[in-house]
């Protein structure tokens, strides 16, 4: 019973974070800020998967102890990314992204991974295609640069 609600949670969770966290990237991007409600929502769910997703580890840590570290790390990059975007200052934004993708990374991985079982592409396709999207801004601001002449 606990379990199947643990489960429940961190499924709902999961699924208001892959919405809300591209909501938020979007919104900040047009408007050249953070989008609070969108950001908050994506932070908040991605606390909720960490913690149901421990907590449905207790239910079987044999044979889940290993999504611990997981759900730890995507944790851990949302919060790095949430204090970095939360400063104000432009010399974070890099650090912003890089925590704010990685977790977004871990969850959709996650969603993949559990979706379609067996298939070891679904491990690394999301890695592959996120670095690229998370660091490609600070790739063309730099041809930028270059092409301005400050080289």
């Amino acid at each position: 019973m606990l379990a199947d609600l643990l489960l429940a949670l961190h499924v709902t969770a999961g699924a208001a974070g892959l919405i809300a966290g591209p909501l938020g990237y979007l919104a900040a991007r047009r408007a050249h800020v953070r989008s609070a409600t969108a950001g908050e929502v994506y932070f908040a769910a991605v606390l909720v998967v960490a913690a149901t997703a421990l907590g449905l580890i207790a239910f079987d840590p044999s044979g889940l102890w290993w999504l611990a570290p997981l759900a730890l790390l995507t944790a851990v990059l949302a919060w790095r990314g949430r204090s970095a975007t939360r400063s104000g200052d432009s010399a974070p934004a890099r650090a912003g992204r890089g925590g704010l993708g990685g977790s977004y990374i871990g969850l959709v991985t996650a969603s993949l991974v559990v979706s379609f079982p067996g298939v070891a592409l679904f491990w690394i396709l999301p890695t592959v295609v996120g670095v690229a999207w998370i660091e490609y801004p600070a790739l063309d601001a730099a041809r930028l640069r270059w092409l301005a002449g400050s080289h």
